[in-house]
């Protein structure tokens, strides 16, 4: 027996001890207690019922396998012993990643060598780097900005991998081969695809050109392909319209530049103008017409690539200097100082130098009948000097305002025979046409790329190497 709090309890089992302490409250009087207990043990009996009534519910506790289900099982265990064992097994098992792979971009003043030495390569990694990729490119001519990837061998901690991209085309691959670097240069291949693209000029022809998605340079060649038969300063009207066959350079998704211009159509002034790309083993390439005529003349129409016309050809011209009327034999044309002016055909230099009112001047003697006059000029062009020989388009000055001058412009005649004529009304020379032996093939070209150019913007495709 023991005491606790006055109560006497007799030692036994759970069940016993809360039957006598009950017993015990009731004879004393406890009736609180009593209850109490009473409640406290229909809960644990309330409480073991529902319990195993959730049990019973649970059908699947109750459940027996069936046949047919415990012959799949042993299948498919069997199945999985057998092929634990088995080569594709264990090609399936992933090895553990033993490699760390290093970020390096290179920053302004870096040399190759600072950079790694700067992402915590060793100085014998990084000599080991440079090594390899010397024989392939100057790592000196790695610019900043350049990202390097190196992956690390955890388990000798040697480099494994080095990827270089150079640009979007090329990158520097540095692998170990039988226990040393080496570096080769992949290089994605260029595709070249065909467009055709259309504008319609309402300010100018650079608008125009921007305004169909194309950069500047193009304008630039547009206007050299017809600048024998336009006059791009002073011809072009708002509502002309181009349509151009172009060669795009794409790698991948990525475009990467633009090519040739293949073929074009010039809508200016009720005028239409052609020009097709064409060359082969007899004729030299360049753009021709419809008929096989070449667009190239012995003349250009300008001696300046962009620019306008302030004053034309005229016997009786008011002098704004000199206050009176006389003769201006020439055209002037209005450009900021500095432009490059072109010779506008292959000639001789028989002056070059100052010209009074001309100020500096340059001429040229093309052939026995013509003779160009270039005044005005701010300086001369590299090497230009009486006697030199010069070849059609190349820079023989720039514009400037020397001499009797208001503003820089460019003061250009031309004589014929001993006398001065309008520059922009001579009619001049053809080139070269295409070779009679080519002719079949020119016209299919000119089939194919006109019709191209009648359906207007679209994605012609794949083209390989212009010719007949």
């Amino acid at each position: 027996m023991r005491t606790t709090r006055g109560i006497s309890h007799s030692e036994g089992t759970p069940k016993e001890f809360c039957r006598e302490r009950l017993r015990k409250a009731l004879v004393a009087g406890k009736r609180l207690e009593w209850v109490f207990c009473r409640i406290v043990g229909l809960g644990t009996t309330l409480l073991g019922l529902f319990l195993v009534v959730g049990w019973l519910m649970d059908t699947s506790a109750l459940s027996i396998p069936s046949p047919d289900y415990l012959e799949r099982e042993n299948w498919v265990a069997k199945e999985l012993r057998e092929s634990e064992g088995s080569p594709a097994y264990e090609a399936s098992i992933p090895d553990e990643v033993q490699e760390e792979t290093r970020e390096i971009v290179m920053k302004r003043g870096d040399g190759l060598e600072e950079a790694m030495r700067r992402g915590g390569l060793s100085p014998q990694q990084t000599q080991e780097i440079v090594e390899a990729i010397r024989p392939i490119h100057d790592p000196r001519k790695l610019k900043e900005g350049t990202r390097l990837w190196v992956t690390f061998d955890e388990n000798d901690g040697s480099v494994k991998l080095v990827q270089c991209p150079l640009d979007i085309q090329s990158t520097i691959l540095v692998e170990r081969e039988g226990g040393r670097l080496r570096a080769r240069k992949e290089v994605q291949p260029t595709e070249v695809r065909q467009r055709v693209v259309s504008g319609t000029i309402q300010n100018s022809l650079f608008g125009a050109m921007e305004k169909a998605g194309l950069p500047a340079s193009m304008a630039t060649t547009l206007a050299s392909i017809f600048e024998y038969d336009v006059d791009f300063h002073v011809d072009i009207r708002k509502g002309d319209r181009f349509d151009l066959l172009i060669e795009e350079k794409w790698i991948g998704n990525t475009k990467v530049g633009y090519g040739k211009i293949l073929a074009a159509r010039l809508c200016n002034r009720g005028r239409t103008f052609w020009a097709f790309r064409f060359g082969g083993k007899a004729t030299q390439e360049g753009y021709f017409d419809m008929d096989g005529k070449s667009l190239r003349k012995s003349f250009l129409r300008s001696p300046l690539k962009f620019t306008r016309i302030t004053s034309g050809f005229s016997h009786a011209r008011f002098h704004p200097i000199l206050e009176t009327y006389r003769p201006h034999l020439g055209v002037d044309y209005a450009a900021p100082s500095g432009t490059p002016v072109r010779a506008v055909a292959d000639g001789k230099v028989i002056e070059a130098g100052w010209n009074g009112g001309f100020g500096n001047q340059v001429k040229i003697q093309h052939g026995q009948s013509y003779v160009s006059m270039y005044g005005h000029l701010s300086k001369f062009g590299p090497g230009i000097r009486p006697g030199v020989t010069v070849r059609q388009g190349q820079v023989i000055g720039y514009v400037g305002a020397t001499g009797l001058a208001t503003g820089p412009h460019l003061d250009f005649r031309l004589m014929r025979g001993g006398d001065f004529v309008n520059p922009l009304k001579v009619n001049f020379v053809n080139g070269e046409p295409v070779n009679p032996k080519e002719m079949a093939a020119f016209k299919s070209l000119v089939a194919q790329r006109s019709t191209q150019l009648e359906k207007g913007p679209l994605l012609a495709g794949s083209q390989g190497k212009d010719g007949g």
